[in-house]
């Protein structure tokens, strides 16, 4: 990207959303309410299940569902992009992620859940699959940055 950002890898994500090594159920740690996220098309105030644009809020609406470090919306609101593939990992296999595109595979990867999925859908971890190209209403990405070097 312009500004030296790009998109985070599904290893990067979990990480961040799980609190490293805290391991939490949910980026804000345990148990979930309307406070931490908009979910199951609650984001209105309406009850679960009535969907409207009105659920999809602005970034950082919902304080109290901030991660360890501070990031907002790794969960509810909107699933993400991220720069892997579907696909076979290698094993053993630390942070690693799948950059290309493998012959007859279209599914990128996607971190977290939406404002129109459920409950079951909001851990930490979750991740689901886009069939590349194509659209979603509930799908949004964000940028991370490679931290400059100690050196």
């Amino acid at each position: 990207m312009w500004d030296g950002g790009r998109l985070p890898t599904t290893a990067e994500l979990n990480y961040a959303a799980a609190g490293g090594d805290e391991e939490r159920e949910y980026p804000w740690g345990q148990g979930l309410d309307p406070s931490h996220a908009s979910y199951a098309c609650t984001g209105d105030g309406s009850p679960a299940g009535e969907c409207a644009l009105g659920d999809i809020l602005p970034v950082g609406s919902k304080p109290a569902g901030a991660a360890r470090w501070g990031q907002q919306d790794l969960s509810g609101n909107m699933m993400e992009f991220t720069r892997d593939w579907s696909g076979q990992l290698p094993v053993p296999c630390v942070d690693c992620a799948i950059l290309k595109q493998s012959v007859g595979g279209a599914y990128l990867l996607t971190h977290g859940g939406s404002y129109l999925q459920g409950e079951e859908n909001q851990h930490a971890t979750t991740i689901g699959v886009y069939r590349s190209p194509g659209r979603a209403d509930d799908l949004g990405f964000r940028c991370a940055r490679t931290p400059p070097s100690a050196e």
